[in-house]
């Protein structure tokens, strides 16, 4: 459908990222020779990605052709937090770390989005958000983090 066109996200970038993910799954799922090494440039390029995101959401969408509105911003700062969680999680694993500890240590960047978006951007008051929920997962993660890393 043309929903990415109507939304100002430019084709080149989503035919690259399905191409060297198509490229990814492939090398990993066939147990190719080099598949170790598409596993660490993915989580580095996803980590990359991600911390841009979180830290200078316009800069890494323009990075992909995106522009847009305090709300595309918003959107590309809390998916830098989420995927910067995924690139620790598979960093994490891939250093051979116990599976419950890189689950806490990948929960940090998803506290880390909470804590922006109600405490520093302030992104939760000014899209008129509920602030309970947020104080649940806030709660939940942290109990997570604890329970996982404090061992």
């Amino acid at each position: 459908n043309d929903t990415p066109k109507k939304l100002g996200v430019p084709a080149a970038g989503m035919i690259f990222n399905f191409g060297l993910c198509a490229f990814s799954v492939y090398a990993l799922l066939t147990g190719q020779s080099y598949a170790d090494n598409v596993a660490k440039f993915m989580v580095g390029f996803f980590g990359l990605n991600g911390v841009v995101f979180a830290v200078a959401p316009s800069v890494g969408a323009g990075a992909w052709g995106i522009t847009g509105d305090d709300k595309v911003e918003f959107l590309m700062k809390n998916f830098g937090f989420f995927i910067t969680s995924w690139a620790v999680l598979g960093g994490a694993v891939m250093k051979g770390e116990d599976a419950a500890k890189a689950i806490g240590y990948s929960f940090v960047p998803c506290l880390l989005g909470l804590i922006d978006g109600n405490l520093i951007s302030k992104s939760v008051d000014k899209f008129g958000m509920a602030k309970n929920p947020q104080y649940f997962w806030a709660v939940v993660q942290i109990a997570i983090i604890a329970a996982t890393l404090l061992q």
